[in-house]
């Protein structure tokens, strides 16, 4: 779906684009490519299988800029290798979230976005 389709399927309105930026980075929203929204499981290739070693993969590469994810997992193996930039973007967004979640927890704050 297109990110206006994700605003009405969720109920908001077009200021409220802060909840989108927060869902680029929670499963098992994903983008799919520049202008679709799309669920892991079924719209990334390989599922939530590939997209957990798509993660992995940029941890061991130490990503620190979402151009950098998507060179990583553009050299990955199939099911990874028909992967779009977006589906790259989104796994790093994923990381993010988590890093800044693991780094909260080490030190007893709460993670911005987080629950």
């Amino acid at each position: 779906m297109t990110r206006s389709e994700l605003r009405a399927a969720l109920a908001l309105d077009a200021v409220e684009a802060r909840t989108l930026h927060v869902l680029a980075g929670t499963l098992p929203f994903v983008e799919v490519d520049a202008r679709r929204w799309g669920l892991v499981d079924r719209d990334v290739p390989g599922g939530a299988k590939a997209f957990e070693a798509a993660i992995a993969a940029l941890e061991r590469a130490a990503c620190a800029m979402s151009q950098d994810a998507v060179a990583v997992i553009a050299s990955l193996l199939a099911p990874h290798s028909s992967w779009t930039p977006e589906m790259a973007g989104s796994a790093y967004r994923v990381l993010k979230v988590r890093r800044a979640a693991f780094a909260a927890e080490r030190t007893g704050v709460r993670a911005h976005g987080s629950p």
